[in-house]
């Protein structure tokens, strides 16, 4: 407990000393960072940083890729807002590198073709934005009950023959203390230096530090807790629930609660989960309302093997 109570403190320190760099409030870029990977989690309400327990961890906490035993692959697909692709590919290995795991995921937003208006409101035909992160993680099992993991993005922003580009760095922490049943959580998203500029100003990270709880109970049900202090933002904190059916099938609901400048949206998630027995493959769903912009669904699938 006092490894865990350590490392949440010198997070903290980073944490603090990155929100200086991060400037004011409402100042952030590659927002698409924020939007959460992996139907199972979202259908949770984004309480994931101390479940962690399969590939979507790449995203959540990589130090919970340390638990993977067997090779897993990804690919999620988001039906997003005004018609915006939203993808994410994952893979993890238990490559044994120094007694660790591997993994890397690719995140791909792309807003298709947008209008071109110049001040007069005239049609200047059409132009198009894609986002991508690259990323590169590896976790490993420090002590008994007890593992860190840490990822690395390469970041690349383009829209309308523009490019920004930069590097950020995800540095989590997996904790199980002598409580049957209960693990700890904790991670910073996103820390690094400011963006390369479109124009002439840069744009901070979306830096986020979360902390959370899980509590599994006779292996069907796990209720989770996360609280988020972005640097861009209010304090706020998810709620989730999963129960698997006989490990084979799964429910999920969750609760976010909302931010000043976040979409209007529903405050309630959920989603469901299908394991196909013997084939260590996976489909899981998540659903969320944003009003007046329209419903969101998630569809990830995995395989072990």
């Amino acid at each position: 407990m006092k490894r865990f109570l350590s490392l949440i403190v010198a997070v903290s320190v980073l944490f603090v000393g990155s929100y200086v760099m991060a400037g004011s409030p409402g100042s952030k870029g590659a927002v698409f960072l924020k939007l959460g990977q992996g139907a199972r989690a979202n259908a949770m309400g984004e309480s994931f940083v101390a479940v962690a327990d399969d590939i979507n961890a790449l995203y959540w906490n990589p130090a919970g890729i340390a638990q993977i035993k067997e090779k897993q692959a990804t690919f999620m697909y988001s039906d997003w807002l005004e018609e915006i692709n939203y993808n994410y590919l994952a893979y993890v290995s238990p490559a044994q590198i120094n007694g660790g795991v591997m993994g890397g995921a690719i995140t791909l937003l792309d807003s298709g073709s947008i209008d071109k208006y110049d001040t007069n409101q005239t049609n200047l035909g059409t132009f198009d934005g894609k986002d991508i992160a690259v990323a590169v993680s590896y976790g490993k099992e420090m002590a008994p009950n007890y593992s860190l993991g840490a990822t690395l993005k390469y970041i690349q922003m383009k829209i309308d023959g523009k490019k920004s580009t930069g590097f950020g760095l995800d540095v989590g922490c997996l904790y199980k203390p002598q409580i049957e049943n209960l693990t700890l959580g904790v991670n910073i998203q996103n820390f690094g230096p400011k963006l390369g500029a479109f124009d002439k100003e840069k744009d901070a990270l979306p830096l986020n530090f979360k902390l959370g709880g899980a509590y599994r109970l006779n292996n069907a049900l796990t209720l989770a807790l996360d609280i988020n202090f972005p640097s861009d933002n209010d304090t706020n904190f998810n709620l989730g629930g999963e129960y698997w059916f006989k490990e084979l099938v799964a429910i999920r609901a969750g609760y976010k609660s909302l931010t000043k400048d976040e979409l209007k949206s529903s405050d309630l998630t959920f989603g469901a989960g299908f394991r196909m027995p013997g084939t260590g493959i996976g489909l899981d769903y998540a659903y969320c309302d944003y009003d007046d912009l329209g419903d969101t669904h998630r569809v990830s699938l995995m395989t072990k093997f």
